[in-house]
């Protein structure tokens, strides 16, 4: 895709911080797109005291952290939770970020256009209304729709928001990921918590929040307090209310052809291997926009070209 031209927004307004392991087949393809894509932008390599970078050139990165591993949590069934992993490298490598707005990227992600920065604040614009019983940032963070979703199988998720990359005020996202660490008994919860009334297909791992649920609903609750979801499973109708609105209030959430990004460790497009059912849970930006307009009605989003997302809305 090419690189489009910059209309309001200066890059160097924006720092990104590549954030995790340093995979030697991966992060180099990750930073050098975005030294191409945005030669203007600081990049900020926020890894692992263990880890050997000699395969990046200096001159594409504008400063390097080695943090402390703080470990992951392994469990039965091949299941494990990177979430304190992705906490400490992403905060501080938020911590060093100088500009007004940033973006943090996976360390095995691929940007491969830069249009979802150029028309961010057109789309602040364009969704201006909000309300401030759920707004916690001070202005919507951009996600992607792989795995922001209100559902898994049979599982209804609230709060769950995609983790892959984040791009916002640096400020708002500091917030976002000011969080207390994991505890292993938070992690392994489940498994001497399964509920009775549990769904029939479920993905049964055994954490009180999935990765994208606690660094989504932590911020919230430690904002405007409790709701009752004091684990996965404490999905009422009221709590996925609650879970839309802050959504709506404090997310844009964008489709792959507006927010164009690869796994690399997949080795192919996010979209293949996953069937219309696992799409279809997914929050595209249409179902996105229909909850805007749903807790802003008689407020025009200003949105001229809503209907060329219903053809995309299973995506």
């Amino acid at each position: 895709m090419k690189n489009l031209p910059v209309k309001d927004f200066d890059m160097s307004r924006l720092s990104f911080v590549v954030q995790g392991f340093f995979y030697q087949t991966y992060t180099p393809k990750t930073i050098k797109k975005i030294k191409k894509l945005f030669p203007t932008s600081p990049i900020i390599l926020s890894t692992y005291k263990t880890d050997e970078i000699s395969t990046i050139p200096s001159h594409f990165i504008d400063e390097v952290i080695f943090n402390e591993d703080p470990g992951g949590f392994t469990f039965a069934h091949g299941y494990y939770d990177n979430t304190n992993r992705q906490i400490i490298s992403t905060l501080h490598g938020l911590y060093k970020v100088r500009t007004e707005y940033a973006c943090k990227v996976r360390s095995d992600l691929l940007i491969a256009s830069n249009k979802f920065v150029v028309n961010y604040f057109d789309m602040q614009k364009k969704f201006p209304f909000s309300d401030k019983n759920f707004r916690i940032y001070k202005e919507r963070i951009l996600v992607y729709i792989f795995s922001s979703k209100f559902k898994h199988l049979d599982e209804i998720t609230p709060f769950h928001i995609s983790d892959w990359i984040f791009m916002g005020l640096t400020n708002d996202l500091i917030k976002q990921f000011s969080l207390p660490l994991k505890k292993f008994s938070d992690s392994y919860f489940c498994a001497d918590h399964w509920p009775e009334n549990k769904p029939r297909r479920i993905y049964e791992n055994p954490q009180k929040y999935f990765p994208e649920q606690y660094i989504c609903y932590i911020p919230y609750a430690i904002e405007k307090g409790g709701i009752g979801f004091s684990n996965r499973f404490c999905n009422s109708e009221k709590i996925q209310e609650i879970s839309n609105k802050f959504i709506a209030n404090n997310y844009i959430i964008l489709n792959h052809h507006q927010m164009p990004v690869y796994l690399l460790k997949k080795g192919l497009c996010e979209y293949y291997g996953y069937n219309f059912e696992y799409w279809n849970n997914c929050i595209n930006h249409y179902k996105w926009i229909r909850l805007y307009e749903k807790y802003f009605s008689g407020k025009p989003s200003l949105h001229n070209n809503i209907y060329i997302y219903i053809y995309i809305d299973f995506l």
